[in-house]
């Protein structure tokens, strides 16, 4: 009775071992691997694997974040704008095809 109670115990710590090494990364993210406070490696989007105990995932997002433009374009006009001395101002050379 007591060796059957060992080897399901073995098992089901084997079990758990396996399911705690199993990561997913997802898609618009990476994961940075820690081992004992020490960073390791970089993981790319999907399933990964990694040391159960002795490393630690923090995910971090590559989503590009934009701002929202003003729906009109006289708010976002640069034509007024002084410059301090010494910068570039951008600007653009308009062709009308000729």
């Amino acid at each position: 009775m007591n060796l059957w109670f060992l080897v399901f115990l073995l098992v089901v710590c084997t079990i758990e071992l396996f399911v705690l090494s199993v990561l997913t990364v997802e898609t618009g993210s990476i994961g940075a691997v820690f081992r004992f406070g020490k960073f390791r490696r970089v993981l790319s989007p999907g399933l990964k694997f990694k040391l159960p105990l002795a490393e630690r995932v923090e995910f971090y997002s590559t989503h590009v974040h934009q701002d929202e433009l003003p729906a009109e374009p006289e708010q976002i006009d640069r034509e007024n704008d002084l410059l301090a001395p010494g910068m570039k101002h951008p600007f653009r050379i308009v062709h009308n095809g000729k």
